[in-house]
C-alpha cells in the first residue's frame, strides 16, 4: 500500500485489511515523506499489529516509484496491490485464495464496486460481465482488461508480479503491470471477495484530470500496443486496439488545446512533442478502414486526422523555417 498524505481515509483503510478472516498475511506500507499525520498513523497500528511493516522513502510523487522501491522487500507467496484509501469486504483475502486453491489460477480477481462514502452502490466489475464461474486464459483476461471488461485489482503470484520494473516515466505502468502479469499468468479466476474502489477522495491521482503527469498514459498505450504485437495476437485484436488508441489521442489532444494556458513552457512542450510522436506513429490506414458504423464518428476520423496531418505539416514547416533563419545569421 502506497501512502502519501493518505491521513483522511488510511485509518478506515487499514481497518478493513486488519479485519480480514484470513490471517496469514502482512501489510507493507511505503510512506512517500508525507507531509500530513499520514506515518504517526502507520506507526501508530504497526505497534499494535506485528503484521504491518512500514518503509519510507524520499517524495518521488508517483506509485510506480514506491512499487520499484518496495518490490525486494516483499516477503509473501502472493501479492495484492491497495491504495489508501480503498477498502475489502471482510472476506475477500480468504475468498481470493480459496479460489486459487480450487483452480490452481496464477491470478484471482474479487467483484469490484465504484465505492461512495455512505451511498449503496452497485456498479462496478463483477467477473466477466457477471459470470464469476469462467476461467480465463492469459491472453483472454490480457485482452478483456484492456476494455476494462475486467479490472486488474488482482491477488497475484509473487513471482510474476516482481517479473516486471515498474515504470517510472509514466504515472500509471502499475496498469500497464497489472495487464502483462494476466498475460503470464497460466489462468485467471475470479471469486466473490469485493474490492471497494474509492471514487470521491477529491485528492486521488485519478481525479486531477488535467495534469501533465497524465498525458504519460498514451506511453503506456504504446508500451501495450507493442505486447500485443510481440504476442503475436490476431490481427483484428491489434486493429481494434490501434482504434482505442485514435481515441485517447484525439482526446488527449483536445484536452491540451483546452487547458494548455494552465500549464508552464516547458510542460507544454514536452506535451506538444509526445502527441506530435504519437500522432506521427498512429497506423492511419487502420483508423480510416476500422468498421465503424456510426456516421459522425467516422467523420469525426476523417476530421481529425485531416487537422492532425495539416497541424504535423505546419510544425516541419516552420521548423525548417527556423532552421533556416537560424543558419542565415550564424553566416
Amino acid at each position: 500500500m502506497p501512502v502519501y498524505n493518505g491521513s483522511m481515509y488510511l485509518r478506515q483503510t487499514i481497518e478493513s485489511i486488519l479485519g480480514q478472516t484470513f490471517k496469514d498475511f502482512e501489510l507493507v506500507c511505503v510512506d512517500d515523506s508525507s507531509t500530513d499525520d499520514s506515518l504517526l498513523i502507520l506507526q501508530e497500528y504497526a505497534k499494535k499489529d506485528l503484521r504491518i511493516r512500514i518503509f519510507t522513502k524520499d517524495h518521488g510523487g508517483t506509485v510506480p516509484k514506491s512499487w520499484n522501491f518496495v518490490m525486494p522487500h516483499l516477503k509473501g507467496t502472493f501479492i495484492m496491490y491497495t491504495s489508501q484509501d480503498d477498502l475489502m469486504s471482510a472476506d475477500n483475502l480468504e475468498l481470493l485464495y480459496q479460489r486459487h486453491l480450487e483452480t490452481g489460477a496464477d491470478c484471482v480477481l474479487p467483484d469490484m464496486i465504484r465505492y461512495f462514502e455512505g451511498v449503496e452502490n452497485k456498479t462496478g466489475i463483477f467477473g466477466v460481465d457477471g459470470d464469476r464461474d469462467c476461467i480465463l486464459s492469459g491472453r483472454e483476461a490480457f485482452v478483456l482488461s484492456l476494455y476494462w471488461r475486467i479490472h486488474g485489482f488482482m491477488l497475484c503470484r509473487a513471482e510474476i508480479y516482481k517479473s516486471e520494473k515498474f515504470d517510472e516515466n509514466s504515472f500509471n505502468s502499475d496498469e500497464y503491470v497489472a495487464r502483462k502479469n494476466f498475460l503470464l499468468s497460466n489462468k485467471v479466476a475470479f471469486c466473490r471477495g469485493v474490492f471497494f474502489y474509492r471514487q470521491d477522495n477529491p485528492n486521488a491521482i485519478t481525479k486531477q484530470k488535467i495534469k501533465s503527469f497524465r498525458f504519460s498514459y498514451l506511453l503506456t498505450q504504446e508500451r501495450l500496443l507493442k505486447l500485443l504485437l510481440d504476442n503475436d495476437f490476431e490481427k483484428d485484436v491489434v486493429n481494434k486496439f490501434k482504434y482505442k488508441m485514435f481515441w485517447s489521442i484525439r482526446s488527449f489532444c483536445l484536452t491540451w488545446i483546452r487547458h494548455k494556458v494552465y500549464y508552464r513552457s516547458y510542460e507544454n512542450k514536452i506535451i506538444s512533442d509526445l502527441l506530435k510522436d504519437q500522432f506521427s506513429k498512429m497506423d492511419r490506414v487502420t483508423i480510416l478502414s476500422y468498421k465503424e458504423r456510426n456516421l459522425i464518428k467516422r467523420l469525426i476520423i476523417l476530421a481529425s486526422i485531416i487537422n492532425y496531418t495539416s497541424f504535423l505539416l505546419m510544425s516541419k514547416f516552420q521548423q525548417t523555417l527556423a532552421d533556416v533563419k537560424n543558419s542565415i545569421f550564424k553566416r
